[in-house]
């Protein structure tokens, strides 16, 4: 119970509820909002108010795309070809990209892809 911390209540905000053995216990009257609540309301619309357009990929699977050559990466330039399309990692969609001259599959973010 380590940071709770027990509160008396009014004998005026607790209920009556029937026990099994005929008697009347009482317990808390949580039915309303707790006494001097204040309501608040949101300055910024809710998610239902504003729409905003889904994000899509930029590029179908079968799509032939280049890619950015990139030192840092190895990656060579060329042409490749859209194989997967993989979902949002929070910054920007990514796809797996295969060329004719690797046997492999590399993945690539959309900014890094232009169409050829």
């Amino acid at each position: 119970m380590s940071g709770l911390r027990r509160t008396r209540r009014a004998a005026s905000t607790y209920k009556a509820s029937p026990s099994l053995t005929g008697t009347v216990a009482l317990r808390p009257d949580f039915s309303g909002p707790p006494k001097g609540a204040v309501k608040v309301q949101c300055a910024t619309p809710s998610s239902a108010e504003v729409e905003e357009p889904m994000a899509s990929h930029k590029f179908k699977i079968g799509e032939i795309v280049a890619i950015r050559p990139a030192l840092s990466r190895n990656v060579p330039g060329g042409v490749y070809e859209v194989t997967k399309q993989l979902p949002h990692n929070g910054r920007e969609f990514e796809y797996r990209i295969k060329s004719v001259n690797e046997p492999h599959e590399r993945v690539a973010r959309e900014s890094e892809l232009t169409r050829n």
